[in-house]
């Protein structure tokens, strides 16, 4: 029954991994062409919501098809979030640490930013200092996904 689910994390994993590459480029052509900053961090933005929004369909799915509960109401984004760092007794494991929880915080924060705002009112500071903590957040949610895989395919 969960093996789909084990796949979609897989594939999902990967396509995160691309997503940190790219958003790593687009600093980095950013920093060698400075008359073009604000379109390359324009493009690492779009990325990091792409990341985030990556992640959150894996815990849609997870909070959907096994602990049949997915959160509603204004706080949906936040509240899936906090879900996932609580076992449901006789489905399954925590599928996130506190400490991915934390800083997934700022990127669930960020992609809100970037829905509602233009590009070019984001400051670059606030763009670089996330991309710089970017592949420390893939590392420990592909950790904590891998792990919460590996619970899930003991359980079949």
């Amino acid at each position: 029954m969960t093996h789909w689910l084990i796949e979609r994390i897989a594939s999902e994993l990967l396509d995160l991994a691309q997503v940190v590459a790219n958003t790593q480029e687009s600093l980095k052509r950013a920093t060698q062409q400075p008359q073009d900053k604000r379109f390359f961090l324009a493009s690492a933005a779009f990325d990091m919501h792409g990341f985030y929004t990556g992640i959150e369909k894996l815990f849609q799915l997870i909070a959907k098809n096994i602990d049949q509960n997915t959160p509603s109401g204004s706080q949906w984004h936040r509240d899936l979030l906090d879900q996932m760092t609580s076992p449901v007794p006789y489905k399954r494991t925590t599928v996130i640490t506190p400490e991915t929880h934390a800083v997934l915080l700022e990127y669930l924060g960020f992609r809100h930013v970037v829905r509602n705002l233009y590009t070019f009112n984001l400051r670059s500071e606030d763009v670089i200092e996330l991309i710089d903590k970017l592949e420390a957040t893939f590392a420990l949610v592909r950790q904590d996904l891998l792990a919460f895989s590996e619970s899930l395919q003991r359980t079949n």
